[in-house]
């Protein structure tokens, strides 16, 4: 699993999140959040969802290496999208896109 060190990362409430679990997903995750916390979800496995990122403040996403983020809208939905946050990173992800049809 990465492992986050920055200093202004002090006092984050980590979650790890292994999708390869049934019934595990980021975006599950993330509803439970308080986005005005600094939040780091260690994601591991392979993903198959869109993700929908609003209203965070200080998040971080950090895959695990060989972790991927799949489009699971058949390419008509963004795999990712991040609106009205600030401060949101997503790091070392494989994020595989469907085309539409």
């Amino acid at each position: 699993m990465t492992v986050v060190t920055f200093a202004a990362l002090a006092g984050a409430v980590v979650i790890p999140v292994n999708c390869n679990l049934p019934g595990t997903t980021i975006g599950g995750v993330l509803k439970r959040l308080d986005p005005a916390n600094t939040n780091v979800v260690n994601v591991s496995g392979d993903c198959r969802e869109n993700l929908v990122i609003r209203g965070f403040d200080r998040l971080y996403l950090i895959a695990s290496p060989g972790a991927v983020l799949e489009d699971a809208s058949g390419g008509h939905s963004s795999v990712i999208y991040i609106g009205d946050s600030r401060r949101a990173v997503v790091r070392g992800f494989t994020i595989r896109a469907a085309r539409a049809r």
